[in-house]
């Protein structure tokens, strides 16, 4: 059986208040009743096996995501977040409002920027406090007038992931069918022929673009994407650590690269083999993934491109 541990700590909206006003450092808080930094970290803390990651499907002001960033830098943790907030619009007259922050997700947002700013900015690891001033911090912590007591740390900050990104629910990048039933076999011929010219809605991101393909091929948000220049044309990579392969895709109109680029590039590629000899091109689940815009792509170079990875076009 475990052994059963108490816990103690004084914690007051007030206190979570002022720690938010310092965050902005604006006089009058910005998001009424806050949770409080301090309890958020205790309540995380009980979790024993980390690296694990925090959902807070309310997240309002992104407390918890202070607090896991926070503890990351003082144990070297690697937890990760995932705030989810409705882009609900502050009230007109909100002090909020009048700062500049239209909704209360543009509030969460801002904190974690904040956040992670100052603890770039305390990277250089402070002096010994004398046992005074120790006390000190931790008395005017409790009165709600420092975020929390100073905690000496040696964490390299350089190895704690300090980064997020912001994802928005959004319709497809893919133009939908109007409908599913025709009057006439000229409407269908219609259709097809605005499908073809471009299955893409007009004016769509390719960040926007990638995001929903490696939602379809199983990455995670969380993927690393990078840029590569690949000949004349600029690839995505993405890479997911649960995933032993990798996605690359290329949204260019006009592709200009050689075989010998794209080999050249750290595909995970497999050996093209001619009709008679030994061994097999078949495409294998662990092979890389290449995306490419269909209307780029030429027979030939589709063909060439199966021989030694998996193909998918938009």
């Amino acid at each position: 059986k475990g052994k059963k541990q108490t816990y103690s700590m004084e914690l007051t909206t007030t206190g979570a208040g002022t720690q938010l006003k310092n965050i902005f450092s604006n006089s009058e808080l910005l998001f009424t009743a806050p949770k409080n930094v301090g309890y958020i970290k205790l309540l995380i803390t009980l979790f024993k096996n980390e690296p694990f990651t925090i959902l807070d499907f309310f997240s309002g002001s992104s407390t918890a995501a202070d607090a896991v960033l926070k503890l990351n830098k003082e144990d070297g943790g690697n937890r990760k977040f995932i705030m989810v907030q409705l882009p609900e619009p502050t009230p007109k007259d909100s002090e909020a409002n009048k700062a500049g922050y239209k909704t209360i997700a543009e509030i969460g947002k801002e904190r974690i920027r904040r956040v992670i700013k100052k603890i770039h900015e305390e990277a250089v690891a402070p002096k010994e406090k004398p046992v005074k001033k120790k006390k000190q911090d931790e008395k005017r912590f409790e009165e709600g007038a420092i975020d929390e007591p100073k905690t000496e740390t040696t964490v390299d900050i350089s190895k704690l992931d300090l980064g997020f990104k912001v994802l928005k629910l959004s319709e497809s990048n893919i133009i939908k069918w109007p409908k599913t039933s025709f009057e006439s076999i000229e409407e269908i011929e219609k259709q097809l022929e605005f499908s073809t010219e471009s299955p893409l809605v007009s004016g769509y991101k390719k960040e926007d673009l990638l995001i929903e393909i490696l939602i379809w091929e199983g990455f995670s948000l969380t993927s690393a994407i990078s840029t590569v220049t690949i000949g004349k044309n600029s690839f995505y990579k993405v890479n997911d650590p649960s995933i032993e392969y990798s996605l690359w895709a290329c949204f260019d109109d006009k592709l200009d690269f050689s075989m010998n680029d794209i080999k050249g590039a750290g595909f995970n590629v497999r050996e093209a083999h001619s009709v008679g000899e030994k061994g097999s091109s078949t495409a294998k689940s662990n092979d890389d993934i290449l995306v490419f815009l269909d209307n780029s792509l030429t027979d030939g170079l589709k063909s060439r491109l199966c021989d030694i990875c998996r193909v998918k076009v938009v």
